[in-house]
């Protein structure tokens, strides 16, 4: 386990993220506090708490909020693996679930992505984005602009949260692959029972069965459709799935499933009926 900044970085290359611009010392990139109105969680450069570090590359299933702050603050948006600078299939797949333009849609893990700010160009006037990173939710509202009013930002580990209310849409890119462990998967799930209305649309992008073991230094699992049907259960129709490639900014290509699916009636009962039976 590398202790220092440069053994993580290092330890980084090795993974899903590609060549980085490695440096001896955080890279804070600065906000407009003043728009973003919320601090961001201090970081001393030059140096990095033993534990701290140690978050990165701890063979942990699913890292903390510690790690995926210190993510966002070490990085720009455009340097992370799963960056896309236009979101092509999810906006493909949420046009597919034609729905109205006042849907609620949440987008998952979403919080330095573009999408949001494409969603709201395109007319839809409720979109949530919940992400575990405070300081993705800040970058992302410098770069929304005008825009970012449109748009609700909740900082919340999604394993854990009760957004209080229900969705048309549930968008998750590169976040489901990393419950690597029944536990997390199932407070997942059941997040996911609670908040997607029944006969909503469930849109899940993850690594895909030839796709990196790893990613960030944290390991992930692969799905093909079969296993994400099995995985979900049987209240979930699948509508179509899909193989792509995505290229990381470091050039490295990357297999990742997108599968849209359908909730059926009773589903939020049933589901959590499903994740009661995958925890025994």
């Amino acid at each position: 386990m590398p202790a220092t900044l440069k053994g993580i970085h290092e330890h980084h290359e090795r993974d899903c993220c590609g060549p980085k611009r490695c440096q001896h010392e955080i890279r804070v990139r600065l906000l407009d506090l003043e728009a973003t109105r919320r601090p961001i969680v201090p970081v001393v450069a030059g140096g990095l708490d033993e534990g701290l570090a140690a978050i990165c590359c701890e063979n942990r299933p699913m890292a903390d909020s510690r790690y995926w702050q210190r993510v966002y603050l070490e990085r720009t948006p455009e340097e992370v693996s799963w960056y896309e600078e236009v979101p092509r299939t999810s906006l493909q797949l949420i046009e597919e679930a034609a729905l109205r333009l006042d849907a609620a849609i949440l987008d998952v893990g979403g919080g330095a992505s573009k999408l949001p700010g494409h969603l709201v160009t395109a007319g839809y006037t409720d979109v949530t984005v919940a992400d575990i990173s405070r300081a993705a939710l800040e970058q992302a509202r410098v770069e929304l602009g005008d825009a970012g009013e449109r748009v609700t930002q909740i900082e919340a580990d999604v394993r854990f949260h009760d957004f209080a209310r229900v969705f048309e849409l549930w968008h998750d890119r590169a976040v489901f692959h990393f419950m690597v462990d029944p536990a997390d998967r199932n407070r997942y799930l059941a997040t996911l029972a609670r908040s997607l209305r029944p006969g909503g649309h469930l849109i899940l992008a993850t690594f895909g069965p030839n796709g990196p073991t790893r990613c960030s230094g944290l390991p992930v699992t692969r799905y093909g459709s079969d296993e994400l049907l099995s995985v979900l259960g049987e209240d979930f129709e699948l509508i179509s799935s899909r193989l792509e490639e995505h290229r990381t900014p470091g050039g490295r290509s990357q297999e990742f499933l997108y599968a849209h699916l359908r909730g059926k009636p009773g589903l939020g009962r049933t589901l959590i009926e499903h994740v009661e039976t995958l925890a025994v």
